[in-house]
């Protein structure tokens, strides 16, 4: 080959896209702009181990020879043949231990590249056009014999006859920088090569060995019985290096050790549906802003969970939020196959003390308006109550979101663990087998679990599927069951013969946290807000004893590092119910807390009303407390007024929550004031509050914490942050909206009263 001239004068067809780019990086790279027209190209040779990954890639440097050696060996699977040929060399200016030996050696050996007329190699001159297009052609299987004409217009014509060079107009000489070798070396791959008749065979990379092609049917999202870190192929199931990204639906080439795929690389070419409802195999799924309407085909091959399904099974198996990833025939008139993926759900949780305002179950973060289903109903988050078993549910991109609200409760008594307590698989209670979630907590149901045996009555909450995704039991303490009215009924009901049928029913919080209404013999409704014992005297009728409260009098120590009230120790499994809101007229509103959630400290006298304890050692199994968490006492902003007559109408900000409310008293807007508040809304005005710490800025925060000015404050349970700009408009922000540095007007921290027990931070108010 003759030596050549170094030109840098590259002219890209689609250089002036790179200057309009955005500034997110690639998957691998920090430099390389996602929207490069060359970024996908860098990505799949990046996934495969073609191109070694690094911080930058530095895609405007030039390539050298021996660079180039590297990435079409690699390429070609030779990277063992290469090391095992490194240490020796054939030109002279390449060392016997120079990293790029074998590397050359193995090149220059298939007849990819050859030395300059000089003998010498020349490993770090730029590549050019030339040379790049001749490496790439013969790769493919030509020769000199099969291509007419001069080198290297002959090469040059052949490499853009193959369709290596489209979009590229460069001079013979010009040097090649590394985005456009890139560009080429991943178009070879799926570039047919010269077969023995003279025309073209299977593409290069199903030539090398070192792939596999394969479709990916799933993982351990999509399929139940798959393990975390399992893929099932149509080649078999495998495990999956966590660094691996797979695109589900479509056809792969992976490189597997040892029966786990080390790298992989998205080959076909494939649509990407999201169902939003279906009927009778037609679909509508969002395409931008826009619906769309679909009928699927019935000419191509479907697949679910791995196997072929029959094209009348669709209309059974798709719903809302199903991902169909539809892989195009090779002239993309119409498609090959599909692959049809339920929902995605997430790990289940339970709404423990859930407040609207944090917008957060566990896991779980609720968008902005969502679209949320419980019970089979469209419902608001306001309905989700205590002990509901929660889902975000989306695609298996992460989209098309959803929650699930799942209320179903079982208690009873549990007669049989199977196949034993060490490992439990099911749990029967009373007479009915439940399967357990792969979700659960086992240790709740192992034989470690202290109050957890055969002959405990618990309840157990069941998930979307039927199974169990968690437990509670009182234990072998005591048998009989604790719970707090909430209301009462009486029913007049006309009977056949024309009577009148009086039926009396009650409504319980129990201390599993079981909210739930049954018959009783009598009518109850003076027991609302009592804490009674109740016993079934049979399916669906139960008796009640009240249990008198005994409301403390004075001052109770609460440790909770110690887990100890007072001088009493507080059992792991300890029950504790919170009265909220006792309004005359309605329903007891409670909550089932955790011992996490109560105030650290002394805690006013009347606060706690009923402490009971069990076993030889008096543990503290049940606690009753009276709005301990100040749920009845608000901080609000208030951010309109409305002048009605002689009264005003405020619009108030409450836990991030607006409500209206009407009185004569004059408040400014922008006021933090403390309310009084019912299960409906503001009862009355308590005080106007003033602020109590003050800065300029924020040095750190989180969801639990701020730090102002060198001293950390923490967030009570139903803290809120607002903005007010200069014109006034108060608007809500989450800490992740935060700008530490950030200088504000002024930053406020308010509590309910510096004198309070539970004296965390209720509000944030940021003067911008």
């Amino acid at each position: 080959m003759k030596k050549l001239k170094m030109k840098v004068n590259i002219i890209l067809t689609v250089v002036l896209m790179i200057m309009c780019i955005p500034a997110n990086a690639s998957a691998f790279f920090s430099d390389v702009p996602e929207a490069a027209p060359y970024a996908d190209a860098l990505d799949r040779l990046s996934s495969l181990g073609i191109i070694a990954v690094q911080e930058n890639f530095n895609p405007d440097d030039l390539l050298t020879r021996e660079q180039f050696a590297k990435i079409i060996v690699v390429a070609a699977g030779l990277e063992n043949t290469a090391n095992s040929m490194k240490g020796s060399t054939i030109f002279p200016d390449i060392a016997q231990d120079a990293w790029s030996s074998g590397y050359i050696n193995v090149a220059v050996r298939e007849g990819y590249i050859t030395g300059w007329t000089d003998g010498k190699f020349h490993p770090s001159q730029p590549i050019t056009y030339a040379q790049i297009c001749t490496i790439l052609v013969k790769a493919l299987g030509y020769s000199d014999q099969d291509i007419q004409g001069t080198w290297p217009n002959n090469y040059i014509a052949k490499a853009k006859e193959l369709g290596l060079s489209d979009g590229l107009t460069l001079g013979n000489n010009d040097s090649i920088t590394r985005s456009i070798a890139i560009t080429m070396v991943d178009r070879l791959l799926n570039t047919n090569i010269k077969n023995g008749s003279g025309g073209t065979g299977q593409a290069f990379i199903d030539t090398t060995g070192n792939f596999t092609k394969c479709i990916i049917f799933g993982d351990s999202t999509t399929i139940p019985y798959l393990q975390a870190g399992q893929v099932l192929t149509d080649k078999g199931t495998f495990n999956c290096q966590p660094n691996v990204k797979l695109q589900l639906g479509s056809e792969n080439y992976i490189i597997i050790k040892n029966s786990t795929i080390q790298k992989a690389y998205a080959q076909s070419s494939v649509l990407k549906v999201s169902v939003e409802q279906s009927t009778e195999n037609r679909i509508s799924y969002q395409s931008g802003d826009d619906l769309q309407s679909m009928l699927l085909p019935d000419n191509i091959t479907y697949y679910y969970q791995g196997l072929k399904t029959d094209y009348k099974n669709l209309q059974s198996i798709l719903q809302k939020s199903a991902s169909i990833v539809f892989s195009y025939n090779s002239d993309k008139t119409g498609y090959s196959y599909a692959i049809v993926f339920d929902p995605v759900y997430s790990k289940p949780e339970i709404a423990d003390s859930f407040t609207e305002s944090s917008g957060k179950i566990g896991s779980i973060t609720f968008e902005a308006n969502p679209i949320i289903v419980r019970n089979g109903e469209i419902a608001g988050i306001s309905l989700i109550e205590a002990k509901d078993v929660v889902y975000q549910i989306t695609d298996i991109w992460g989209d098309n979101k959803y929650y699930l609200i799942v209320d179903n409760k079982i208690s009873g008594e549990v007669a049989e663990i199977t196949p034993n307590s060490l490992s439990p698989k099911t749990l029967k209670i009373d007479s009915v087998n439940y399967d357990l979630s792969k979700d659960i907590d086992l240790s709740k149901v192992a034989a470690t679990y202290g109050d957890f045996a055969v002959g405990n009555h618990i309840t157990a909450y069941l998930g979307y599927d039927g199974k169990i995704v968690d437990v509670e039991s009182f234990g072998t303490q005591d048998q009989s069951n604790y719970a707090v009215v909430l209301g009462a009924s009486t029913t007049i009901a006309a009977t056949p013969s024309g009577t009148n049928t009086i039926r009396y029913s009650v409504k319980l919080l129990s201390g599993t946290g079981v909210t739930a209404t049954y018959q009783v013999e009598s009518n109850v409704s003076g027991l609302k807000g009592a804490l009674v014992k109740y016993t079934f005297t049979d399916s669906d009728t139960i008796s009640l004893e009240q249990v008198p409260y005994s409301i403390s009098s004075s001052e109770t120590t609460i440790n909770k590092d110690g887990r100890k009230i007072d001088s009493y120790y507080v059992a792991d499994n300890v029950k504790i119910i919170d009265l909220v809101f006792t309004d005359s007229g309605s329903e007891i509103q409670a909550n089932m807390l955790r011992w996490s959630d109560l105030p650290t400290g002394t805690v006013p006298a009347g606060k706690i009303w009923s402490i009971k304890t069990s076993g030889a050692f008096n543990d503290v199994s049940l606690i009753v407390t009276d709005d301990i968490l100040n749920q009845r006492s608000k901080l609000g902003i208030v951010s309109s007024a409305l002048t009605k007559g002689n009264s005003y109408e405020y619009t108030v900000l409450i836990d991030g929550r607006e409500y209206k409310w009407n009185t004569n008293t004059t408040i400014p807007t922008g006021s933090v004031v403390k309310f009084k508040m019912t299960a409906s809304g503001i009862d009355s005005i308590t005080q106007i509050m003033y602020t109590t710490i003050t800065s300029s800025g924020i040095q750190a925060i989180d969801g639990r914490r701020i730090k102002l000015n060198g001293t950390v404050y923490y967030f009570n349970n139903n803290f809120s942050i607002y903005s007010r700009d200069s014109s006034g408009n108060i608007t809500v922000k989450n800490p992740s909206d935060i700008d530490t540095a950030k200088t504000y007007q002024k930053v406020s921290l308010y509590t309910y009263d510096i004198t309070n027990y539970d004296n965390k931070v209720s509000m944030l108010l940021l003067d911008e």
